[in-house]
């Protein structure tokens, strides 16, 4: 049996060495197809292999003494009670931290999702409409109630951070009940407490803050289904939460349509397999029906909002930021004589990346030349352009993948992002706009968290600089997923599916932010708490 053990932990090592050598070679490589790439990945896939040799053996030995310890008696606290001393202790914690950011930071789309709800633009799809309207209508009842839009925002981020906290004492309750053992428990209540990024993002009034919430909400539902649950309340709260999620993130119902397709596909060949028996397959079942229902509401409310409501819809040009970047570094190549182009590619492509555009490129954000992307030209000969494309792409495949590679190589790390200080900063013109402020109750308490959540400080500290890095969670999902095929764990592979696929969204967009990693960021202690899981405990 310890043989079998330790062939385990060689095939995990070796499998997750290649993966983290790929992840370095990404984050240091300057050109992806190049010889310095290839020496980076061999010299960090040495290091990887020694690091996690040391790691997974100390994980061993700590879990066999973990499992040696564990008490065999019953709980000595209800469930219920739990998760409501968890939610209460997570808000008398943070309540200092509403005042050290009070009202809360109205940031990145708020201040023009606030210029669509009061009419003084065109409203449009380009931002989730049900988000856009939930701000608007709270924030006019604080004023409405409190005389100010300021009361409004301070309203908004109260409400947000007891929902916050609801999700995080259901997570941890989560875990409780998978038997994973206090210590871990205790460790991953503790990360969602003290994570500067996670402390700072929780009174943004981005729309991904809630998005977060219901994310977390619905992996759990998602998990206890998956494990033979199917309770109504189980099912209601998958349904609630998955829709939501669509509705605060446009990209939300592309992640239930695959999520889908890949659960539906494997309750089949089981199904083959398997003779159907009871619980399980039912409640793999229910699952499937909601997320088909949530696909359709979703799709719905989008037809809806158009064409009931005759609202604007988004932009072409927001889904083609990877290969309008792409198009741009290869026009810059060519001018230097190092890119492959045709008289007819070279025509085609400045029709729609012009020489103004190519003045105002920068290589890790696609929002300067998406400006002045012409939309209706590609609209126009869309078929014509899609073929260009893809032939400049076969061409000239390093300056595209480097052009790629450059937009998303934070999400690895986010200290190389540039935009990080977003996550404190009020956007537009709010205060002249709404009277919309900051006027904090303990500043310097506030001061303390931007600093550890913008400039990084900690990150001169070894070992807390990557546990701070926003960009842990590809590192943490990765080494999750191999340990999960490798040592079998069901449960713990399911859990990184839905977070992989909205990542896999975020890799073909604009720019790498801050915002967008908090959804992961919060199912953390979940998937790295499953490795540790020990059997699902009875419901009470």
């Amino acid at each position: 049996m310890e043989d079998k053990g330790e062939k385990k932990r060689i095939q995990a090592v070796a499998v997750l060495s290649v993966v983290y050598a790929l992840f370095f070679t990404v984050r240091t490589a300057e050109h992806i197809f190049s010889w310095g790439a290839l020496v980076h990945f061999f010299c960090a896939l040495a290091v990887s292999l020694v690091v996690l040799w040391a790691v997974t053996l100390v994980i061993a030995v700590l879990r066999q003494k973990v499992r040696a310890g564990r008490e065999e008696g019953g709980k000595s606290v209800s469930d219920r009670r739990f998760f409501l001393t968890a939610w209460g202790i997570y808000t008398l914690a943070v309540l200092p931290l509403w005042l050290a950011l009070f009202p809360g930071i109205f940031g990145y789309d708020s201040y023009k999702q606030m210029e669509f709800y009061t009419g003084a633009e065109a409203w449009s799809t380009h931002h989730p409409v049900f988000h856009t309207w939930l701000l608007g209508t709270v924030l006019t009842a604080g004023k409405t109630v409190f005389g100010s839009y300021n009361a409004g925002v301070a309203l908004y981020t109260f409400l947000q951070m007891l929902l916050t906290g609801s999700a995080f004492a259901y997570a941890l309750l989560f875990l409780r009940q998978c038997r994973v053992p206090k210590l871990v428990t205790g460790i991953a209540g503790g990360f969602l407490l003290v994570h500067p990024t996670i402390c700072l993002l929780s009174f943004n009034t981005t729309k991904d803050t809630l998005f977060g919430v219901c994310f977390l909400y619905f992996l759990i539902a998602l998990l206890r289904l998956c494990d033979g649950e199917n309770g109504k309340r189980e099912i209601v709260l998958l349904f609630v939460s998955g829709l939501l999620s669509c509705l605060l993130r446009n990209q939300g119902v592309y992640v239930m349509a695959v999520l889908f397709v890949i659960l539906g596909l494997t309750a089949f060949l089981r199904w083959r397999k398997v003779p159907e028996k009871s619980g399980g397959m039912q409640g793999r079942k229910a699952l499937l029906v909601v997320l088909l229902l949530v696909c359709a509401l979703t799709k719905l409310f989008d037809l809806a909002c158009t064409g009931i409501f005759r609202l604007q819809k988004g932009e072409v040009r927001e889904m083609l930021s990877v290969p309008m970047q792409q198009v741009a570094a290869v026009l810059i190549a060519d001018r230097e004589g190092t890119a492959v182009l045709d008289d007819t590619q070279r025509a085609d492509a400045k029709t729609l990346i012009p020489d103004e555009a190519l003045a105002v490129y920068e290589e890790d954000t696609a929002d300067p030349v998406k400006g002045i992307f012409p939309s209706a030209q590609f609209q126009a000969y869309r078929g014509e352009y899609v073929k260009d494309y893809l032939s400049i792409v076969v061409q000239n495949p390093g300056i595209c993948a480097d052009a790629w590679f450059a937009m998303i190589r934070p999400y690895w790390d986010m200290s190389l992002a540039r935009y990080r200080g977003l996550m404190a900063e009020y956007t537009g013109n709010c205060e002249e706009d709404y009277g919309i402020r900051e006027n904090a109750v303990l500043p310097y308490v506030g001061h303390v968290l931007k600093v550890l959540a913008i400039y990084g400080d900690y990150e001169r500290i070894p070992g807390v600089s990557a546990l701070f890095n926003p960009g842990l969670y590809i590192w943490v999902a990765a080494g999750v997923l191999i340990l999960s095929v490798v040592y079998g764990r069901k449960k713990a592979l399911l859990a990184c599916i839905p977070g992989l696929l909205y990542f896999c969204t975020l890799l073909l967009g604009p720019v790498a932010l801050v915002r967008y990693l908090y959804p992961l960021l919060l199912t953390i202690p979940v998937l790295a708490g499953l490795l540790f899981e020990n059997g699902r405990e009875e419901k009470e």
